[in-house]
């Protein structure tokens, strides 16, 4: 029996089942189904579906969401006001994959009807970029390229994110990433021109070669001003008939010994190690700077301390090395495998831009998967996990080590 032709209590009972997820495909399909043979049916069933998602009490919002595709996919109009339900179901992130899945496929189909209204979800589709479900990435990606294709002003200010993903624990979010800076670069370069020091550190250290060459084709994008060339001195003409050195050029060289003790007076004044910071400052080596006034080296008793809880983190078997930074990367406690200072200085730069504590960022590089996090407001914690390791027990064990060593700086 069709579902329009049942009684009220039957059609409840319908409802029901897809509130909680256990609706059968065929009882979908004769859904749908019915919908085409009864179009005038249509404005209430998809009340009755925003109801479903709309409700306290729904567990499993998946199959309300499969219909509501469906619908769409053939009548976009009909649904256009169940987006804002939608946003916000994303925005909540109770949703298992499946429903993310169906939720993206929603608000791609519905864009070009309500564009101002998607566009407000920029965070939230990053997010989804950084997912650890590969279809959920896929089609965050593939929102997120509509909206940088229409409407690139909306990335300004979300260079950030980007970042994120460049540097993120997954080749395919890290290439979706890329690929968006690319379509970015086309339209406006201002959006993206800060990702160059991490675009050319990708292009340049990453094995995998999609990943290269989309960091590659967005650095051709990018106009980088380049050096005025200075011209060359021209070289004077020298009289053959003459001797090459002439005698009144020649100046007699100074004692050193005689200006020793003027050394003091010529240094005074002069701010060697302010030099030295601008110099580094100036070539791109920013991470190399260390703060030799750091709190945390006047603390023996703390670093001896923050050394043996780093060595620790290596004993659950998850974390093959574990270090504990500053955010200008000055280095104060490792353990275990090494990590290049390049890297630490990228990811000490991307984690000191965020004014997130809870923000994270990962890296994969030659089968190995670096993590790291804040820890308060100027230090960072950093492991790089085992292959076979389980990331959520890896984060776990993170979350847990950084509560203590912030308990230990607070002391």
């Amino acid at each position: 029996m069709l579902w329009f032709n049942t009684p009220k209590k039957e059609r409840n009972g319908v409802l029901k089942k897809i509130e909680s997820g256990t609706a059968d495909d065929a009882g979908i399909r004769s859904l749908l189904n019915s919908i085409e043979r009864q179009p005038e049916r249509l404005p209430e069933l998809v009340e009755s579906l925003v109801g479903v998602l709309k409700s306290q009490q729904t567990k499993d919002c998946r199959q309300a969401l499969c219909v509501l595709v469906n619908i769409a996919n053939k009548n976009p109009e009909s649904v256009l006001g169940s987006t804002e339900v939608v946003i916000e179901l994303v925005r909540k992130k109770e949703m298992g994959y499946e429903g993310l899945i169906y939720a993206l496929e929603f608000l791609s189909l519905v864009y070009t009807r309500e564009p101002e209204k998607i566009k407000t979800t920029l965070v939230e589709l990053f997010s989804c970029l950084r997912n650890m479900n590969e279809g959920v990435r896929k089609r965050a990606y593939n929102l997120l390229s509509v909206i940088a294709v229409n409407s690139p002003e909306v990335f300004k200010g979300h260079s950030i994110e980007l970042k994120r993903s460049i540097l993120g624990l997954n080749t395919d979010e890290r290439v979706y990433a890329c690929r968006l800076a690319r379509i970015l670069a086309d339209t406006d370069q201002s959006v993206v021109e800060d990702l160059y020091e991490i675009l050319k550190d990708v292009e340049m250290t990453q094995h995998n070669n999609e990943l290269r060459a989309e960091a590659s084709a967005v650095l051709r994008k990018l106009k980088v001003k380049e050096e005025p060339v200075m011209p060359l001195p021209q070289e004077p003409d020298f009289d053959l008939d003459k001797g090459l050195i002439d005698t009144q050029d020649m100046v007699s060289t100074p004692d050193v010994t005689s200006i020793a003790g003027e050394l003091p007076s010529i240094l005074t004044g002069m701010n060697l190690e302010k030099d030295a910071v601008d110099l580094l400052g100036s070539m791109g080596l920013g991470h190399m700077i260390v703060n030799r006034a750091s709190p945390y080296e006047r603390k023996p008793d703390n670093m001896h301390m923050l050394e043996l809880t780093v060595s620790q983190m290596l004993n659950s078997g998850n974390i093959e090395g574990a270090l504990l930074m500053t955010t200008s990367a000055q280095v104060l406690a490792s353990a275990g495998t090494q990590i290049t200072s390049s890297i630490l200085g990228n990811i000490s730069a991307l984690l000191a831009a965020s004014n997130d504590h809870r923000s994270k960022v990962s890296l994969e590089w030659a089968n190995k998967k670096l993590i790291a996090m804040l820890v308060g407001n100027d230090m960072v914690l950093a492991v790089v996990a085992r292959p076979e390791s389980q990331l959520g027990v890896v984060q776990f064990e993170m979350n847990m080590f950084a509560e203590k060593i912030g308990n230990m700086l607070a002391v």
